[in-house]
């Protein structure tokens, strides 16, 4: 899939737009499953750091799944290819394995580094990502089950308690108690504070 053509830089570079790209279609998942379309309201700015935004939003998720892919990459690369080299001559193995089609396919895992493999994986993270995030708020608000964790004051001096379901660089995306519907205001010049709620105001 790759050739060695390509400098560090090179392949540094396609793979910083590839996690853009993805960071995009994760995001644009999750604001569709509330109503929004997110495209609307980014800046280039926060397109560039989409992949960092889907990333630290579920840092916990992010951790796991690193955790999980580095296991399952290192099982795919060299536990199942030590297999196949160990038991390629048994006759049980035989029959239930085509040898030549295995032999095939880990030569040319072993030429490309599982560098497909990688890639599938990492779009199944953002992708998932963004539907687990979506489906999760959305059901919170059909269902009214979310606590107001945030404290905004608008530039006019009124101050709300709200639940935030995101924001960028320009746009604070937030829901007001008692409502199921995504509101969205212009951070500059519309709000001029947004602070955490204490857990004992909640």
């Amino acid at each position: 899939m790759f050739k060695q053509k390509l400098s560090l830089q090179e392949y540094l570079s396609i793979g910083y737009v590839y996690l853009v790209i993805l960071g995009i279609i994760s995001e644009v998942i999750y604001f569709k499953f509330l109503g929004v379309d997110i495209l609307n309201y980014a800046s280039i700015s926060d397109i560039l750091l989409s992949p960092l935004g889907v990333v630290t939003s579920k840092p916990i998720l992010f951790i796991l799944f690193v955790v999980i892919l580095t296991m399952t990459y290192l099982f795919i690369m060299f536990g199942m290819p030590k297999m196949h080299q160990k038991f390629r001559n048994k006759e049980w193995y035989k029959k239930i394995s085509n040898i030549e089609k295995s032999d095939k396919k880990y030569e040319e895992m072993k030429k490309n580094k599982g560098i497909p493999f990688l890639l599938i994986m990492i779009m199944s993270m953002f992708v998932g990502m963004g539907v687990g995030r979506g489906g999760s708020i959305k059901e919170r608000l059909k269902n009214n089950n979310f606590e107001l964790d945030h404290k905004v004051t608008f530039s006019d001096g009124i101050v709300k308690n709200i639940y935030i379901i995101g924001q960028n660089s320009m746009y604070l995306f937030y829901v007001l108690e008692g409502e199921k519907e995504v509101s969205i205001s212009p951070i500059s010049p519309n709000i001029k504070s947004i602070k955490n709620i204490p857990k004992e105001e909640e």
